[in-house]
């Protein structure tokens, strides 16, 4: 590809072991007791194990000195031995890195380690010391960059401290002129001594006393905070902290309890100095480090206190894949990928919700985010308990607040189905050989960079990963301490920067939660940092949250800093996963760094969950590159005992050699023919109760073979990034008007109303004042639709014939909805700016879709006119019918009808849960009224039959599937009051199984039509 080029530096990751010593374990269980003993003397193995969990190698020792009995030491043992043969993945001693490029350089070692103490220890370190009144008067303080004000109150991010474990709340304090004057007018690194003196320098009549005690509110409630810190963006956290001491030495001497502490952190750092010299060592500078730590009185976890990674200088594996293998292999991706730059659904929420508040405006980014005055970031939407005839009998626990859904994509979703059911029992599917017609054509990647890895074996690429908003996520955390790691990254953050020479690219800093501090430890140069409360490095620009503002231009955010008058591109270079508990300023802004540029080339399925299927045959492209490894997957229920498991292997013809997976990672090679290790799967599978494998793609009697995995990183120079652009349009796009004020054509208003008077209120004034306007010719289109935002509310729509109009449909509007207020059955009108959605309804299709609209809102008032004189409650069995009606209208087959409501029916079940009580609650429901839907389908409805005569008779290409699932999604939404989500869901449910139902009886039928013509 034209616009891409890869970097010369690729990373290496293998385990310390070859595959060759897989061949060591023994085939008997009676010969397991001396391979574990043995293993215990191999002491790269048995530091390894050491590092990982002391508490463990102490109690193998006592095994292997016959101290003890064994219990399940040998299984334990066993896995790590596995992990240290099969795993690329870092963890400790038991795997390696190398860094690989065009470069020869002679090293005077094999390996380089790099060890630190754990981040949860040093920051309970940190904790205690800033507690000690000495350190208070050493160190110097910075007021809480968070800090904003509304009304009288100041508001911030105020961290909190219990248990020694960190976390965040939004604080709210009266503001006084004090206050205002040390946050306005006061330096903003300052000593406590300083800071008493600006503060008896402006107020009289108070005593030293009194001014310690205001500062030291101050600190307890983290307006100021302590600058005795980690930063984690910088050298080694100890040493940072030892700074402060070599800073301070001669007055902390003078305090025992606190001298005590650095003496034993000084020890302890020059025992990690060891380790890394020697790389291999023996447990005496371990148990040195315990000892020194022990004696500092904070408690520790020995199998997490000490961090370690470990590069391999010469790597002894071939890796000779061409540049060109790896663009022709993106190339490939890039047609049935996501491909362009993927929208983040957080942000596209966030982007509605903002310009329905603030419109064009720019506003400071706390107050955006503010969860109670702004519009915050992911809030919640609160649902109202609303009693439904559908809902009552189904089990449904409230939706949990989940990182995003997985969208359908119904014919590229029923591609792949199709693919799999013809090549059900294929050992792989070719797909050079396939056609994906299905798919658009070929996008170009976004500007920026991003990281590929993969495996390399006899002959084949196996891709693992090839994603990411940019390339330095896989190995920000290795720079931290290895300066050649450094230098890779700093290739690629010069890049980045090079690409955005008109913009500040910035790293984010913070610290979500304790535990979290060792994966975001990194040393990556970028012009500026974004502090959220963190200490920044203070060797680039730092933007504080208070700095940054935001506006949507152009369908974009823009961040941008009032200080530098630039916009802030923002960076997040590690694996962090800051979707879980996060601060909003934070989850926000690592959103933020995917606008653009997130590159996915990951296959797209259409939403098909490929781990759903039992087998899923090896994706290729030739010879050459697998996309995909078979998978199988494995549950209890299926077997008994470890016989079963064994005879169903052997039954489903899988290889020797599998990996076991967990979370997407191959965790282990199991030998299925070895009853040693095959025992191991079979208590992953009792634990887990399912389990997924996958291939081994090494050749196991090959030998010096390792397993292996390569990152790559991939840099796209194009000219036209989004970044910079105007959201970009065909000149069909450009001549469809996408917004409409007061005073336009088409009149938008919301009437906020409850739920149950919402159905009144359309059949009286709403129909009263459609059918005058109509026969007046004021009006030649209108719709409506239910909507929350988060009150609920009636979103009405009119198109006048003439904007001369205009002044009479506000005058109509006034009179018919006054006295409802007056009457107190709404409590709020709104004129507001009809925005068309064009990417949903396709420029082209919109004045179509609104005629759709407007057939299906008054059809919609016909229908429950109808229910009220009638008395009927169900009204979700007339909505089944109008479903199935869409579909006749616009012409979609029986079979096309079944995988479209399957499809729609699995992506609203996952979002709900997928709690599998819904589906049996739904196929009860669907027992229960199947000879009622039945008569209903079949029975011809006057108001029915017309509104499909009228569809059918509108003229427009072959629906598109996605637009005509949104036409069905805005049915349903007209009928239901509320829920509709969850209604939507049941009534896919339902419909899936009649036409599930109506294929089997024609399949039967077609069965007696061919025997009788023999």
């Amino acid at each position: 590809m034209k616009n891409i080029n890869l970097f010369s530096d690729k990373i290496v990751r293998i385990p310390f072991f070859s595959l060759d010593e897989y061949k060591a374990i023994p085939n008997e269980i009676n010969e397991l007791d001396r391979f574990i003993d043995a293993l215990f003397y191999n002491e790269y193995f048995s530091e390894a194990v050491y590092l990982a969990s002391p508490i463990l190698h102490s109690e193998w020792e006592k095994i292997v000195n016959g101290n003890k009995e064994r219990g399940k030491i040998n299984e334990t043992i066993l896995k790590y031995y596995l992990r240290a043969i099969s795993n690329t993945v870092p963890f400790g001693l038991f795997t390696t890195y190398s860094i690989v490029n065009n470069q020869t350089q002679a090293y005077s070692k094999d390996f380089e380690r790099f060890s630190a103490v754990d981040m949860e220890y040093l920051l309970k370190l940190i904790h205690f010391l800033n507690e000690d009144t000495l350190v208070k008067k050493l160190v110097t303080f910075r007021k809480n960059n968070s800090i904003y004000k509304v009304g009288d109150k100041i508001r911030y991010i105020e961290p909190q401290y219990v248990n020694d474990t960190i976390s965040y709340t939004l604080s709210s304090i009266e503001e006084d002129e004090l206050l205002t004057y040390l946050l306005h007018e006061v330096k903003n690194e300052i000593t406590f001594e300083e800071l008493k003196q600006e503060i008896s320098n402006v107020l009289e009549g108070v005593n030293n006393e009194e001014i310690e005690k205001y500062i030291e509110e101050l600190i307890q409630s983290r307006i100021y905070l302590s600058s005795l810190e980690i930063s984690l963006n910088d050298s080694q956290s100890i040493k940072q902290i030892l700074v402060f001491y070599h800073k301070n030495k001669e007055q902390i001497q003078k305090k025992e309890n606190i001298n005590h502490i650095f003496q034993k952190l000084i020890k302890v750092d020059n025992y990690l100095t060891q380790l890394d010299e020697k790389v291999f060592n023996t447990k005496g500078i371990y148990e040195g480090i315990f000892s020194e730590l022990t004696q500092i009185g904070i408690p520790f976890d020995s199998k997490y206190v000490i961090n370690s990674n470990l590069r391999k200088n010469k790597t002894n594996v071939n890796y000779a894949i061409g540049d060109e293998k790896i663009e022709q292999l993106i190339h490939k991706l890039s047609k049935i990928s996501y491909s362009q730059t993927t929208p983040i659904d957080n942000l596209e929420t966030f982007k509605k919700n903002f310009y329905a508040r603030y419109e064009d405006q720019e506003v400071r980014l706390m107050e955006v985010l503010d969860n109670e005055l702004g519009i915050g970031y992911l809030a919640t939407q609160k649902e109202d308990v609303f009693f439904s005839d559908l809902l009552d009998d189904i089990t449904i626990t409230p939706i949990k607040n989940t990182i995003s859904h997985r969208k359908i994509e119904p014919e590229i979703n029923n591609f792949w189905l199709n693919l799999f059911l013809k090549n059900a029992n294929a050992k792989e599917i070719d797909l050079d050989q396939i056609n994906f017609e299905v798919y658009k054509n070929e996008k170009s990647i976004q500007k920026g960079t991003f990281p590929l890895s993969y495996s390399y074996a006899n002959d084949k690429i196996f891709l693992k990963y090839a994603a990411g908003s940019t390339a330095t996520n896989l190995i920000g955390r290795f720079g931290n301490n290895d300066p050649q790691m450094q230098e890779v990254i700093k290739k690629i953050t010069d890049f980045e920067q090079q690409l955005n020479e008109d913009k500040i690219t910035a790293e984010i800093i913070h610290l979500p939660s304790n535990r979290t501090g060792n994966i975001l430890l990194r040393k990556v140069h970028r012009q500026a940092e974004i502090s959220l409360l963190s200490k920044a490095s203070e060797k680039n620009i730092i933007i504080d949250l208070n700095d940054l503002y935001i506006s949507i231009k152009r369908n974009r955010i823009v961040l941008r800093s009032a200080k530098f008058q630039k916009e802030v591109i923002p960076y997040l270079s590690s694996a962090q996963n800051f979707h879980y508990n996060s601060l909003p300023a934070y989850h926000f802004l690592c959103d933020l760094q995917m606008q653009d540029r997130f590159i996915d080339y990951g296959i797209n399925f259409g939403g098909f969950n490929l781990e759903d299927l039992s087998y899923c045959p090896r994706l290729v492209f030739g010879d050459t590159i697998v996309v995909r490894n078979a998978h199988w997957v494995l549950k209890k229920e299926t077997y008994k005992n470890s016989h079963d498991l064994k005879t169903h292997l052997n039954q489903l013809n899988i290889p020797q050699f599998v990996y076991l997976k967990e979370n997407g990672e191959e965790k282990m090679i199991i030998d299925t023919r070895n009853p040693i290790t095959l025992s191991i799967l079979w208590e992953e599978i009792k634990k887990r109760e399912t389990v997924q494998i996958s291939e081994c793609v090494y050749d196991m009697k090959e030998k010096n073979q390792f397993a292996n995995e390569t990152i790559v990183f991939v840099q796209s120079q194009k000219e036209d990034n989004s970044a910079k652009q105007v959201e970009t349009y065909s000149n069909e796009e450009a001549s469809v008007k996408r917004s409409f004020i007061f005073g336009d054509e088409w009149v938008y208003f919301k009437i906020y109303t409850g739920k149950v008077t919402s159905d009144t209120i359309l059949l009286q004034q709403v129909q009263e004042m459609v059918n005058y306007l109509s026969k007046q010719k004021i009006i030649d289109k209108w719709f409506f639709i239910r909507y929350a935002d988060p009150e609920f509310h009636i979103r009405i729509r009119f198109r006048l014939t003439d904007k001369n109009y205009y002044s009479t449909l506000t005058q109509i509007i006034n009179e018919t909805f006054n006295p409802l207020l007056e009457e107190k059955k709404i409590w709020k009108l709104d004129l507001s700016t009809y925005n068309r959605e064009l990417e949903r309804y396709l420029p082209e299709n919109i004045e179509n879709a609104e005629t759709v609209f407007t057939i299906d809102s008054i059809f919609t008032l016909k229908v429950l006119s109808y229910l009220k004189s009638i008395q009927e409650n169900r009204i979700w069995l007339y909505v089944l019918k109008a479903i199935d009606d869409s579909f006749t209208a616009f012409d979609v087959s029986l079979q096309e009808r079944h995988q479209l409501t399957e499809s729609l029916f699995v992506s609203f079940w996952e979002e709900h849960g997928e709690i599998k009580s819904i589906k049996k609650d739904i196929n009860l429901k669907f027992r229960k009224y199947n000879d009622e839907i039945d008569r209903l389908m079949s029975t011809p409805l006057i108001d029915f039959t017309e509104r499909v005569n009228q569809l059918q008779k509108m003229a427009y290409k072959p629906i598109n599937k996605n637009v005509l699932a949104s036409y069905i999604h805005m049915t349903v939404n007209r009928f239901i009051q509320s829920n509709p989500r969850a209604h939507e869901m049941i009534l896919y449910g339902i419909l899936e199984r009649f036409y599930s139902k109506e294929l089997g009886k024609r399949k039967y039928n077609q069965k007696l039509e061919k025997n009788e013509i023999y």
